[in-house]
């Protein structure tokens, strides 16, 4: 597969995976074609600041802006603005296309996986637990439709969290706190998964649905 010469919404299998980066600022999810070790990048998401400008530019890179609304793009490998994202803490995930029409928005009840709604608010997708259930969460999920079909499974990998180590108070530093504080600042989606990987049993064709079920993976990113 050529990233360079495939389209986003012709994947039967992507992934997102979290990059913190260095700052607040540079927080973002890759895009992964293929399984395991074969993927390959082919986009990424890019943190905007629509309506906030440079105070909120700083106040994110400085690690201090936990618990608020995220603004997002997708790009694909071209460089090309594919979606763009809103998600509003303690509330719905708006998704709208690069010329900011309304594709659809997400919702989630508490342990529960997202629902996709269209613009004229009816269900569109829904992300449905599998298996078995810890405290109320499932490892895998199902892609089900508005018609009761399911079109794919979603899986994640959860991240590692900083340990506390003696070597700090050896050596008199605190960066187990530092680094807890840091992460405090990263959003992993409604699953807090480091990584969210999607597998397709067919490509629906219509919209928002294809939309839908193939950005999976990144969209759940995003979802609170």
């Amino acid at each position: 597969m050529d990233p360079a010469t495939t389209d986003l919404l012709d994947l039967r299998q992507l992934g997102a995976v979290y990059d913190p980066g260095l700052t607040g600022v540079s927080h973002h999810w890759n895009l992964m074609a293929g399984d395991g070790e074969d993927a390959e990048e082919i986009g990424h998401t890019v943190r905007t600041f629509k309506g906030r400008g440079i105070l909120g530019r700083v106040w994110s890179s400085t690690g201090l802006d936990a618990n608020n609304d995220i603004l997002a793009d997708v790009v694909d490998a071209h460089g090309e603005v594919r979606l763009k994202v809103r998600s509003s803490y303690g509330g719905d995930t708006k998704i709208w296309d690069p010329q900011r029409t309304l594709i659809g928005t997400m919702k989630r009840a508490k342990k529960e996986g997202p629902t996709f709604f269209d613009p004229a608010g009816e269900v569109v997708l829904r992300i449905e637990g599998r298996g078995e259930a810890d405290g109320g969460w499932h490892d895998v999920y199902a892609l089900v439709d508005a018609a009761g079909t399911d079109r794919g499974a979603l899986t994640g990998i959860r991240p590692v969290k900083a340990q506390y180590s003696l070597i700090d108070d050896l050596i008199g530093l605190d960066t187990w706190s530092r680094q807890r504080a840091y992460e405090n600042t990263q959003h992993h989606g409604f699953r807090s998964w480091k990584e969210y990987w999607v597998t397709l049993d067919d490509q629906p064709m219509d919209e928002p649905l294809r939309t839908f079920v193939v950005l999976a993976p990144v969209l759940c990113g995003y979802s609170y």
